[in-house]
């Protein structure tokens, strides 16, 4: 109301860029975390026998949801390979079960999600 009433721009422009600032540096934490989680996947993926694992564990920084239908499409893979990288990643801990299925099954990268959803106060 300051602004209509008095014409204090100054005073809501500085509201507003700390706010712009404020949500700036929560991005650039949570850029820097998933950089380092990408990191920490590359160097435990790269000596796999298989590229496949790599490249998806590598997408799922950056959408971390999938079914194995998915995973094949991204990977251009059979349902089955997919399947067995899901479940190597699901046993590696990166991948976490959703649904509670025995078909249709949707995972979850956990560690992704929990950078993405982690409090500003505990980052």
């Amino acid at each position: 109301m300051a602004v209509s009433q008095h014409g204090e721009w100054e005073g809501w422009l500085l509201f507003f860029l700390r706010g712009v600032q404020s949500q700036a540096d929560e991005a650039h934490q949570r850029a820097n975390l998933l950089v380092d989680l990408r990191e920490d996947y590359q160097q435990r993926y790269q000596s796999e026998r298989s590229e496949n694992i790599l490249e998806l564990v590598m997408r799922l920084i950056e959408d971390p949801y999938l079914d194995v239908n998915t995973a094949a499409d991204w990977l251009d893979v059979e349902y089955s390979t997919a399947n067995r990288l899901i479940g190597q990643l699901e046993d590696d801990g990166i991948l976490e079960e959703l649904t509670g299925k025995d078909r249709n099954r949707f995972y979850r990268a956990s560690e992704v999600f929990q950078i993405i959803n982690k409090p500003i106060d505990q980052l």
